[in-house]
């Protein structure tokens, strides 16, 4: 594979000081909008016949989609014990310019398919502590068999993402998902067996491990060993796994315990709305800042550190405004999707939504700062404010949870996630990170403003105009930060 070759140095320490900013914001531009490109393509392609799927499936009923919407999350158990943060652990390391890339990629998926093995067996083992029936636990063992190879193959788009080569991660999880989409839906129209249904995300993984078979034994797309490689630690490796049990188990308590202690339909319901909130967090956090901008953070830290902090402190605003502009839409049109989207049933979980929103906002700001301080070696940190956000989602959904149903597990997630964004960009704050009190001010100003012209127009204007008017005073922010971090000298 070509590796992308930064143009940062025109942005080095010795470049004048006031110039410097706007030099390195215009660097990033263009190599952040092309792999981001790749990537929102990749998302899209492959959750397109994806979300046809799921649509399907919440159409054919509440306990149905609540089923599968259970075995995806009992499969990420699998998935996140196979991922194991390789994907994270692997990215500065790889970013090495000694690195033997292609010896560090084949002992990685070695491991990890050893992985997939145990996370089965042990998955079979919970479900049968849970009571789970036959039936119910076929479906959860097909979902997590294709779940967890899925996961491993995140190790080889890791390599990817650090070459520049998003282009190369489209062309293989795009076919792939459309494989496994066709696969569940025509499963669906032909009403088969739900286990017939559970194989999609195992005709996935087929795909895209068929795909990347050529690729590895291709010595020409890889670098070739280097004397002086420096190998993983098992240390980090495990710190990084941690985080990654954490953050599966604070996103996905809540849905478990609501299972557990309300039923499918309870979990379908919260979930109709969650698939809209995730959706858009990933879009961002994961094909943005996870899989395009930690890449060339982890580069730049070696090589630039001036501009590691310049391209971070141009993101943080960028990344706050935009969690406020997508939330809107969501918030005041929010009854009128589920409708379109899922049908009149899940029309009284609008309000699950807005209890939902505060999660975008801080998803983009944790990710982002969560990149900077792994990039810059600081994973025990992270860690640690991982596992205060895991025992903090443990007593949240321990009180809501059994109480007030899916308000409850709605209100747990909303709660952790502000609390984990503001550790991790407290801790960047602390490195270098300019985000200031002030920043927050604005936003909630703009925030508030927002929501009253929205309520006071409402009775007078159409729901359309009142909805338009309410978003403007989103966009004072972006006139009062975007022109001074863009402008020329």
């Amino acid at each position: 594979m070509k590796k992308y070759t930064s143009a940062c140095s025109a942005a080095g320490p010795e470049q004048d000081a006031g110039a410097a900013p706007a030099a390195g914001v215009s660097v990033f531009l263009k190599p952040l909008s092309r792999r981001f490109g790749f990537m929102v393509c990749a998302q899209w392609g492959s959750g397109l016949l994806s979300g046809v799927f799921m649509i399907l499936l919440a159409r054919s009923g509440p306990e149905t989609f609540g089923l599968f919407t259970l075995a995806a999350a009992l499969g990420m158990l699998v998935a996140m014990i196979t991922g194991a943060g390789f994907d994270s652990y692997l990215v500065p390391l790889l970013s090495e310019n000694r690195a033997d890339k292609r010896g560090i990629l084949l002992q990685t998926l070695r491991i990890q398919f050893r992985l997939v093995f145990l996370s089965l067996a042990l998955l079979a083992f919970l479900c049968f502590c849970l009571g789970y029936g036959s039936g119910k636990t076929l479906i959860m063992l097909i979902v997590a068999t294709g779940m967890g190879p899925l996961s491993a193959a995140q190790s080889f788009f890791a390599l990817c993402r650090v070459q520049g080569r998003q282009d190369t991660e489209m062309r293989i999880r795009v076919p792939a998902a459309f494989a496994g989409s066709l696969f569940g839906i025509g499963a669906l129209l032909l009403d088969a067996p739900l286990p017939v249904t559970a194989c999609f995300k195992l005709a996935e993984a087929t795909v895209v491990f068929l795909c990347i078979a050529p690729l590895l034994r291709r010595r020409s797309g890889l670098d070739a060993p280097r004397t002086g490689t420096r190998h993983p630690r098992s240390r980090d490796a495990l710190i990084f796994a941690g985080i990654a049990v954490c953050g599966l188990l604070y996103n996905k308590l809540n849905m478990y315990m609501l299972d557990y202690g309300s039923g499918a339909y309870a979990l379908g319901l919260y979930n109709a709305p969650w698939e809209l909130v995730d959706g858009l967090s990933i879009l961002i956090s994961g094909a943005l800042i996870e899989k395009v901008m930690f890449p060339l953070m982890a580069g730049q830290w070696n090589k630039d550190r001036a501009s590691f902090m310049r391209l971070n402190n141009f993101s943080v605003k960028c990344l706050l405004l935009l969690g406020l502009v997508s939330g809107y839409p969501l918030f005041t049109e929010g009854d009128r999707i589920l409708d379109l989207i899922y049908g009149q049933t899940y029309l009284g979980a609008a309000g699950l939504l807005r209890a939902q929103l505060p999660c975008i906002t801080a998803s983009f700001l944790h990710n982002l700062a969560v990149c900077m301080l792994l990039s810059m070696g600081l994973h025990r940190q992270v860690f640690v404010v991982y596992l205060a956000g895991l025992a903090l989602n443990v007593a949240l959904c321990a009180v809501l949870v059994p109480a007030q149903g899916a308000w409850g597990a709605a209100w747990a997630i909303s709660g952790t996630k502000a609390f984990m964004a503001v550790c991790t960009v407290g801790l960047a704050m602390r490195r270098g990170l300019e985000f200031r009190p002030a920043h927050l001010c604005v936003a909630a100003a703009a925030v508030l403003a927002a929501l009253g012209v929205h309520r006071f127009c409402l009775p007078f204007l159409p729901r359309e105009a009142a909805e338009l008017l309410g978003f403007l005073p989103l966009l004072a922010p972006a006139a009062l930060w975007l022109p001074p971090m863009l402008a020329t000298r």
